[in-house]
């Protein structure tokens, strides 16, 4: 059982890999900036519904290929 989940965490395209950690770092910075107010709520949305869209759909064309 642990097993797979450590081989899921790192597989190819896993959570736990470069670009699953750069979006992870990246959205929390800006949960963190939003929650404090350095970042106004819209900006927020528009960047995270981005950013979100782009590595959803870099996933979706790896699991494709």
């Amino acid at each position: 059982m642990i097993n797979k989940l450590i081989d899921y965490l790192f597989a190819q395209g896993g959570p736990l890999r470069v670009r699953g950690l750069g979006f992870l770092a990246l959205i929390g910075g800006f949960v963190y900036m939003g929650v404090t107010g350095m970042v106004p709520v819209n900006v927020y949305i528009t960047f995270t519904a981005t950013v979100g869209g782009l590595y959803a759909g870099a996933r979706f064309m790896q699991d494709k290929n």
